[in-house]
């Protein structure tokens, strides 16, 4: 039951949630004799999901710092005020 949360929560939630609920369900199982299969597919739709999110979350915070500096700089090019460069509208303090 454990290991169906886990599966089903990895998908609907952030993929560490379902990660860490299928490594618990995984182990109870393996301590208690029974193979899970369905925790074992949670705990591995778990870290892919995870792994993804890090990625984009990663790239976000990367690309987000470079159009702040490419900002920045625009504006000690262009000075202070309102200006407009191929039809891209920049307001600089």
């Amino acid at each position: 039951m454990l290991g169906i949360l886990g599966l089903v929560t990895a998908f609907t939630c952030f993929g560490v949630v379902g990660l860490v609920v299928s490594v618990v369900a995984w182990r109870r199982s393996r301590r208690a004799g029974f193979a899970n299969t369905v925790a074992l597919l949670g705990i591995v739709a778990g870290a892919v999901l995870t792994l993804c999110w890090l990625v984009v979350g990663g790239f976000t915070l990367f690309t987000s710092l470079l159009l702040d500096e490419a900002m920045t700089n625009g504006c000690e090019v262009l000075g202070p005020g309102t200006h407009e460069l191929d039809d891209v509208r920049y307001d600089c303090p």
